[in-house]
């Protein structure tokens, strides 16, 4: 994977800043852009399975032992054939270079944590371009991860474990269920046979907005 570039008006999103920023943000994106992307190891999985049953406690997928609970899921699913289980991450290295910029240049970390949030989110974009050569003849719903909406974020350690994440890219949960390294994230894919529209979801519109704990940690769940 080859991502050579980062989405700096997503970064600037992140920030807060609205229109054309001054010259000095410019400048000191452009540094950590070039650090960013020296320190990060951006690596993602996925498997797609049959999607064997849609009961009361939650959607089985076929040769998997992790039941996803939640009618928002559910609905997500509604009328998918398969699911696509997927994880990425940006790797320790990001991680360690925010953490030393928060020791020696403030604005330079909030700049690079900003800038690895919109990072990530090109990986997993990159994931589902991969996703959609597997499958070529279905349509992909949203992205859809645990801790979103009632899907519970107690899944984290078994659908990372499905994946073998930690063995393959690195990936794991603590036992608050973040994930570490912390610019990472996990996703649910349905495909469907029938044209799915993508629609935009945003924390605001989160049932757990207000006890999120990505938010907490100042992480997000990849939305």
């Amino acid at each position: 994977m080859m991502i050579d570039s980062i989405d700096k008006k997503e970064a600037l999103r992140y920030l807060g800043i609205k229109g054309e920023p001054d010259n000095g943000t410019k400048e000191l994106l452009d540094i950590c852009e070039k650090e960013l992307l020296k320190s990060a190891s951006p690596k993602f999985l996925f498997r797609i399975f049959e999607i064997s049953d849609n009961r009361t406690e939650g959607i089985r997928l076929e040769n998997c032992s992790l039941i996803l609970p939640g009618k928002d899921i559910g609905e997500l699913l509604q009328g998918c054939k398969k699911a696509v289980l997927m994880c990425a991450t940006l790797g320790g290295g990001a991680d360690a270079l925010i953490r030393k910029m928060q020791i020696t240049d403030m604005a330079k970390a909030v700049i690079t944590d900003a800038l690895a949030s919109a990072f990530i989110e090109q990986v997993c974009d990159y994931a589902e371009g991969e996703i959609k050569k597997s499958a070529i003849v279905f349509s992909l719903t949203d992205r859809f991860s645990p801790g979103y909406g009632d899907l519970p974020i107690g899944l984290q350690k078994d659908f990372l474990s499905v994946l073998e994440a930690q063995k393959k890219i690195g990936l794991c949960a603590t036992d608050n269920m973040l994930l570490t390294p912390k610019k990472s994230v996990t996703a649910i894919i349905g495909l469907s046979e029938e044209k799915r529209t993508a629609t935009h979801r945003s924390c605001d519109e989160c049932d757990l907005k207000n006890s999120c704990l990505y938010r907490k940690d100042n992480v997000y769940c990849g939305k």
